[in-house]
């Protein structure tokens, strides 16, 4: 059978906000768990150095099966155990033979010997996101992290994307957007995926909290909001294998000017600006020969910066979105999370608490729903 690399785990590589939760890291191990939902022969990890202004060395970098036998095996860098990534450079791997049944578990280790300077990184959240690192040495071939010296994170440091050797018929789903994004409805949908058996799909998700379509963050204290999403779009979701993007992205520039002097009022964005940002998306999506799906905006009343203002634009460019015919398909997730009784609030049970960020439930449902509309058909 005819194999290719398909990618089946990512991040979205952001700079790092400063001492969080440290600047320097010195003789770490960290540790991150992810889901295959589709069986291969081999793996190969990327790494991102995107934000750095120096060199960061690290090595060596283990994989292994969290319930299989046969222990680690090694990751190499052209031939290497220990690999520089350069200051705003990227890394692939050499391909790892390790066979990998669907739903599989793999637990990746990597150590900085250091002093190294933590400056690119993502902040993800979900219940498959298992992340944790360890002070004081290399405990790459260790049967646990040392409890006396295990910490939980919920960053992933420079590691950006992992790519698994499978058939030809197994493609990519890219989950594109903001901190709801990089929160848990990926994982859900990635759940559905292996429930329903549909073992020939992947999720990679790329997204950044505070991120924008239009703008973009440069002071220290949001630069880690990263780049705004016209600038990343294609480096993002051109990912091995992936023949389909999802989008959810665009409710930051609804909500965010006004909130501070780095956020003024001027940079509301018009009607035409946000449409322009999706007309692009999409133009940039089917060039790759890839489906994009679009998610209409959730209510957003009772956030700090809500108004009247805001909420027409939102309905309108929603209305945009139901309507436009460029787009390979719609997410509604605004009649999905919209309270019946008062449309502009999210139901109780979909909040978390700040009325921007779905609860627990509610990113099961968006990745329930997500879901069904991509796999209706």
């Amino acid at each position: 059978m005819k194999q290719h690399w398909v990618g089946f785990w990512g991040s979205a590589p952001a700079p790092v906000s400063r001492g969080f939760p440290a600047e320097i890291a010195k003789e770490v191990t960290f540790q991150c768990e992810m889901t295959a939902p589709v069986e291969g022969s081999a793996v190969r990890l990327s790494f991102s150095n995107r934000y750095g202004t120096e060199p960061v060395t690290f090595g060596p970098v283990r994989i292994r099966s969290v319930v299989g036998e046969g222990g680690f095996r090694e990751v190499l860098f052209r031939g290497s155990s220990v690999c520089t990534l350069p200051a705003g450079g990227e890394l692939c791997s050499d391909p790892v033979e390790l066979t990998v049944a669907a739903g599989e578990t793999l637990e990746v280790r990597w150590y900085l010997p250091g002093p190294a300077c933590l400056s690119t990184g993502t902040w993800v959240l979900g219940p498959l996101q298992k992340k944790q690192f360890a002070c004081g040495g290399d405990f790459t071939l260790a049967p646990e992290l040392p409890l006396w010296e295990r910490n939980r994170t919920d960053v992933y440091f420079f590691l950006c994307r992992a790519d698994l050797f499978c058939a030809q018929t197994c493609h990519g789903v890219v989950a594109f957007g903001d901190s709801i994004t990089a929160q848990s409805w990926p994982d859900w949908l990635l759940k559905a995926i292996l429930r329903e058996g549909k073992t020939g799909r992947t999720v990679v998700r790329r997204g950044i909290g505070g991120s924008r379509v239009l703008r973009e963050y440069t002071n220290l204290s949001l630069r880690n909001y990263g780049q705004k999403g016209l600038d990343r779009f294609v480096r993002e979701t051109r990912v091995p294998g992936a023949d389909t993007v999802v989008v959810l992205h665009g409710i930051n520039d609804l909500i965010h000017p006004g909130e501070d002097v780095y956020r003024p009022l001027d940079q509301l964005p018009s009607m035409e600006e946000l449409v322009a940002g999706y007309r692009q998306y999409a133009a940039w999506a089917h060039d790759a020969g890839q489906k994009i799906y679009f998610c209409t905006l959730m209510p957003v009343r009772g956030w700090k910066t809500w108004d009247d203002t805001r909420e027409i634009l939102r309905l309108r460019l929603n209305d945009w979105l139901r309507s436009w015919k460029e787009s390979d398909g719609i997410v509604d997730l605004d009649r999905l999370a919209a309270d019946p009784r008062q449309p502009d609030c999210l139901r109780k049970e979909f909040d978390s608490g700040d009325h921007l960020h779905p609860s627990l439930e509610g990113a099961q449902q968006i990745g329930e729903e997500v879901f069904r509309v991509l796999f209706r058909n």
